[in-house]
């Protein structure tokens, strides 16, 4: 790396996330022996190679350094540095492909570092875009929380090569929709994800079309954490651009980030990833010895993947990645563009019917990964290479290229997926075609890492059981990058305590920025605390701990920030005064407390120290540092009252959770006891129920016997008249009008409470005729 580059704030590295080796000329053959160091003793495994476009090794030949030492230092040191290579690099370009051909065939450079440059330039060589007006480019978010999307506030991106125009209308015209929010300018400066595209659709623009004032307009997107919905409704606002065929769209995503750098120790021996368990992250443990190594599980997981994204239904891929929870890092822009593939592949369909012609898929061409892990104590990150539309006529690494815009098609480049070189060797396997379905916030400080599941205005909407677990989770990883950032304040404000002038230094600007990333982050979290909170699941056995151990973790964070400012704060307030007594020794300390507490009255009294000491000059850039200085207090105040706001809403959060929750409670005891009391009602109804039907049937037989007893009387009756030829008989003596005189009080006798009236005032002497 150059030595005049600071990584921290060009690339958003933290404290210990890379061993940064810096060098004049930033000269791979030169930096051999460090980087030997690093990855032999240190254990890094990955080299990213920075060079400088105004490098001074570009100036200057191998030959005019040899005289120039001649010439200042004499010919006896020239001659001892006669076979001393000064590695001057006229041409940039070529300087950066040397250093990385070094690299890749030194034999003290492990042959599994694998770079993720080369599988993504396969998908590159698929891109035609003589015909593109206008090229999205879709990437994650690195360095700070983003819910939705946002659009860059820049006019221009830089390359090394030149810059590339963004697109102001096509951006207002997304803002328009009130959908879109702005990047932040410190925060789109330092993102990787947008920007590393850049050189190569430079490179195949300069290839395919030639001269830049014809080139594409740039519409960078960055997309952020969102569920499948809000993903599909973006989506469905990019379906008239993706229509378009003078827009290309580039999405940028890794795929997974296994390893103790991304806390991500997931395993399971097969495809059947419901079975997915977590590796033991301590001692460099390895599965069984019958079971598949770590990277075979790693390429399963991914083409996984592959084979959800190459069938274009979103919602599959969604559902893969709350099963999964793979660490996909652009796993919200492939969805968004997904969704819009998948909306527009209906309307095409709808074409093709009709006789034109429909939307091609995805294809994947490249697989590779940074390295083969074998235990816990490796890290591995995966690259894929994809593309979806016609293919580059101009790609010439399977012979003559045809189609691109207006042409036919042809085959993918790598028709078999896998047959491309293998980390460590080997010769790749037929792309898996067996379907593998199920399944935000990966390790490290990246807060793009973050399941789709951790939605938190939608949990109990994600059907997911563990999504209270994985917001937890998500929030817990936010809070470990606050930790990252406060140990950089630390660093960065002893560095400002050093600098004589820090107005407008590379330091006070690094510090603004990471403490408005800081605080930022702080807001974010306490939002998603109190959203996590709120739901009622928060509550259950199985997550309440976890809720309030983030909780208590983010209380902790913010009071550690609290004394961060204050301590810093003190520091600041210690200089000032003694910058102070520098110009006026005899100052009494009251005059040093206005100086520190009051710019106003303390620019008063520099003034007539001033007219007072013979040390003007130096007086001056006293009160200019104490001004700075003071400056620097005010904005300090202002984020300790709202750190002490934020710490005021946590505690308020607990006190309205508990209310929520006995309220809850309250509600839930009052169903216990309807619930009883309903019960009790239903077994008396069903009790009584049995009653009413018993009764029943004794009215029903009651009914029966009165009929039978009537038919029994009126024949009887009617069998004597036919016997005595209509003559009147006595019937006082007569054996059957006594039976039915028995028979009819018997019946009288069995009545139901008087609910059926039947005479029985028969008397031996009564007749019939």
């Amino acid at each position: 790396m150059d030595a005049r580059i600071d990584p921290a704030a060009a690339f958003g590295i933290g404290l210990g996330d890379a061993h940064v080796i810096r060098n004049a000329g930033g000269s791979g053959r030169d930096a051999l022996r460090s980087i030997l160091i690093s990855e032999q003793l240190l254990g890094t495994h990955e080299i990213v190679l920075i060079k400088h476009t105004g490098c001074g090794m570009l100036t200057f030949t191998n030959e005019d350094a040899h005289v120039l030492v001649q010439k200042n230092l004499g010919p006896e040191a020239a001659t001892e540095i006669a076979t001393l290579d000064f590695l001057a690099f006229p041409d940039l370009d070529q300087a950066v492909r040397d250093d990385v051909l070094f690299f890749k065939k030194h034999s003290a450079i492990p042959d599994d570092v694998t770079y993720s440059g080369p599988c993504a330039a396969w998908a590159y060589k698929s891109l035609d875009l003589r015909h593109a007006k206008r090229v999205f480019v879709l990437g994650p978010s690195h360095t700070f929380y983003l819910r939705g999307c946002a659009l860059t506030t820049f006019e221009r991106f830089a390359t090394p090569f030149g810059d590339f125009e963004i697109d102001a209308d096509t951006l207002a015209e997304l803002r328009a929709t009130g959908k879109f929010s702005d990047i932040p300018r410190h925060n789109d400066v330092r993102e990787h994800s947008l920007e590393m595209h850049l050189p190569y659709i430079w490179k195949v623009l300069e290839r395919t079309v030639g001269n830049n004032r014809t080139w594409p307009t740039l519409v960078p997107i960055m997309v952020g954490d969102g569920d499948g919905s809000a993903e599909k409704d973006y989506g469905e606002m990019l379906l008239p651009y993706l229509e378009d065929p003078q827009n290309a769209f580039v999405v940028s995503s890794d795929f997974c980030h296994w390893g103790r750098n991304f806390q991500f120790w997931q395993y399971c021996p097969g495809a059947d990833f419901t079975q997915i368990r977590s590796l033991s992250p301590r001692g460099g443990s390895r599965p069984g010895p019958s079971e598949p190594p770590i990277h075979e599980f790693i390429r399963t997981l991914d083409e996984a993947a592959f084979k959800i994204i190459e069938t274009g239904v979103q919602a599959d891929f969604v559902r893969y990645l709350r099963l999964t929870d793979n660490t996909i890092c652009g796993r919200h822009p492939i969805s968004v563009i997904m969704a819009a593939l998948e909306l527009l592949a209906t309307k095409t369909t709808t074409i093709a019917a009709a006789g034109g012609k429909g939307q091609k898929k995805f294809a994947f061409v490249k697989y590779d990964r940074s390295e083969l892990a074998s235990s816990t104590s490796d890290s591995s990150v995966s690259y894929a290479s994809a593309y979806s539309g016609r293919p580059n006529p101009f790609d010439d690494r399977n012979g003559e290229g045809d189609g691109g815009y207006g042409g036919s098609a042809r085959a993918p480049p790598q028709a078999t997926f896998g047959q491309g070189p293998r980390p460590g060797g080997g010769a790749g396997s037929r792309y898996n075609q067996t379907p593998s379905m199920g399944r935000d916030d990966y390790g490290g400080g990246n807060v793009e890492m973050a399941s789709l599941a951790q939605n938190a205005g939608s949990f109990a909407a994600s059907g997911d059981p563990n999504a209270i677990l994985n917001e937890c989770r998500s929030i817990d990883r936010g809070i470990d990058q606050i930790d990252q950032n406060l140990n950089q304040l630390r660093m960065l404000q002893d560095r400002s305590l050093n600098e004589a002038d820090s107005s407008g230094s590379s330091t006070s600007k690094q510090l603004d920025a990471l403490a408005s990333d800081t605080m930022a982050l702080y807001r974010q979290l306490t939002e998603r605390v109190r959203q996590v909170k709120s739901q009622r699941e928060a509550q259950q056995p199985k997550n309440a701990p976890q809720v309030g151990r983030v909780d208590r973790r983010l209380k902790q964070a913010i009071q550690s920030y609290q004394q961060v400012e204050s301590a810093f704060r003190k520091k600041t307030q210690d200089q000032m005064a003694r910058q102070y007594r520098i110009v006026r020794p005899d100052a009494s300390e009251s005059e040093v407390r206005a100086i520190v507490e009051d710019t106003a009255a303390g620019s008063q009294m520099f003034q007539q120290a001033m007219m007072q000491s013979d040390r003007r000059g130096q007086a001056r850039a006293v009160l200019s540092a104490v001004q700075d200085r003071h400056a620097a207090l005010q904005k300090i105040e202002q984020q300790m009252v709202e750190l002490a706001q934020l710490f005021q809403d946590m505690d308020t959060l607990i006190v309205q959770q508990e209310v929520n929750v006995m309220q809850i409670e309250q509600k839930a005891e009052e169903a216990v006891v309807n619930i009883d009391k309903g019960n009790e009602e239903i077994a008396v109804a069903v009790t009584t129920a049995r009653k009413t039907r018993k009764k029943k049937w004794i009215c029903l037989g009651i009914c029966v016997i009165i009929v039978v007893v009537y038919v029994l009387i009126n024949k009887q009756g009617s069998s004597k008249k036919r016997s005595i030829g209509g003559r009147a008989l006595d019937f006082a003596n007569d054996r059957s009008v006594a039976h039915v005189y028995e028979l009819a009080n018997a019946v009288a006798r069995t009545s139901l409470s008087g609910r059926y009236v039947i005479n029985t005032d028969f008397t031996k002497d009564d007749t019939a005729s």
